[in-house]
């Protein structure tokens, strides 16, 4: 399936922006690398100063047709490489999507915000 919805012979199946949203913001966290989830947009930085563990605050959906592009915003831990941790996020959560939704992506785009120094003990 390309596009979040599909006919059936029982009916239709949507699958909302928020799922693919949600699956994408758990891929990412997957990776190694990955200290923590950005923001994008307002929405994004209220959920982040309210510390919403299960809010998708990094991720943004755009479905238009049969394009369903993601945008992930993340910090990267210090010390891990910023291009291998970009590209493996990429990877994650291409088929991580594909896998559980059964909808192929057009376009994973990720936005590194920054660099986090490990917390000390």
């Amino acid at each position: 399936m390309k596009k979040n919805e599909d006919k059936t012979e029982l009916g239709m199946v949507r699958i909302h922006n928020g799922v693919i949203s949600r699956i994408s913001d758990l891929a990412t966290k997957e990776v190694k690398g990955v200290a923590r989830m950005g923001s994008i947009g307002m929405a994004g930085r209220i959920a982040e100063f309210l510390r919403c563990e299960e809010c998708s605050h990094g991720v943004k959906v755009e479905a238009k047709g049969n394009e369903i592009k993601v945008t992930v915003s993340f910090i990267v831990e210090y010390g891990a490489s910023i291009q291998d941790t970009a590209f493996r996020v990429q990877e994650n959560i291409k088929n991580s999507v594909e896998k559980l939704a059964g909808i192929v992506l057009t376009d994973v785009n990720v936005n590194v915000q920054g660099i986090e120094m490990p917390k000390k003990a």
